[in-house]
């Protein structure tokens, strides 16, 4: 089994500010830029311990990704600084899933991990 999600979200801001008249100063050109990245991973393998009309349970043992990055800008007239930081986690997992049958259409699934490393 595999479990994945990605999330990447950005935006921008390009603002015109204009200083107070007392500091005789022509307005500011402020610039904004960011993205963030997110990325997690789940990869299992399970073993079916029971398998009933009811019920199901697996026993699963895997690995966990995660990845999280930021690059920014900022900029004010012509003046920038840009970063960068980025973390990334690993991680060994166990855990169960299965279902439970609710009837002959319905079921409910449910999933319980846990994880250590970094």
């Amino acid at each position: 089994m595999v479990d994945a999600i990605y999330l990447k979200l950005s935006d921008s801001i390009d603002r015109s500010v204009t200083l107070p008249s007392e500091l005789d100063q022509p307005p500011l050109q402020v610039y904004s830029e960011q993205e963030y990245t997110m990325l997690f991973l789940d990869f299992y393998c399970g073993y079916n311990t029971i398998d009933t009309a009811k019920f199901t349970l697996d026993v699963m043992a895997g690995m966990r990704y995660f990845y999280f990055g930021v690059d920014a800008k900022f900029a004010v007239n012509d003046r920038d600084v840009s970063i960068s930081p980025s973390i990334e986690f690993y991680d060994a997992l166990i855990g169960i899933k299965g279902e439970v049958n609710l009837s002959k259409n319905w079921y409910l699934p449910y999933k319980f991990d846990i994880g250590a490393g970094d």
